[in-house]
């Protein structure tokens, strides 16, 4: 279990890293659309496989041992709003292409996304893994 939850840390850190890829696209590849496009589509696909390894590796194990105390509802609830913020990212890219959104918009959304990882991740790894860790 120990290596799993160390595969799954390192992802987190990746998926930071790839946000800030994304993230440095729009200001530097504003001429390259289908760059910024394959970025944002790289991170939902990381995004959602990571997901389903967490969810199956982690969180069913967990949910079976620890019945009705275990706290991963919320967080599949957090993973079900991360991929839709994902997508209404790819919208927004999209629309600034069409020049119906503004790169403000954008960082907004690149900052809220930032802001959900951050507190996704810290109670995966502060309460969910540990768990998991110690019960599995």
């Amino acid at each position: 279990m120990q290596a799993r939850i160390a595969l799954l840390r390192e992802e987190h850190s990746a998926i930071f890293r790839q946000l800030g890829e994304v993230e440095k696209s729009f200001a530097k590849d504003r001429q390259r659309p289908q760059r910024r496009r394959e970025l944002i589509d790289a991170l939902g696909g990381r995004l959602r496989l990571h997901f389903v390894l967490e969810e199956e590796t982690v969180y069913r194990p967990l949910n079976f041992v620890l019945k009705e105390d275990s706290p991963t509802e919320e967080l599949m609830e957090d993973h079900r709003s991360i991929r839709l913020a994902i997508k209404k990212l790819g919208r927004m890219d999209t629309s600034l292409r069409e020049g119906q959104a503004s790169m403000s918009d954008l960082r907004y959304q690149i900052r809220f996304l930032d802001s959900a990882f951050r507190k996704h991740f810290e109670k995966e790894e502060k309460v969910v893994f540990w768990l998991a860790e110690h019960n599995l």
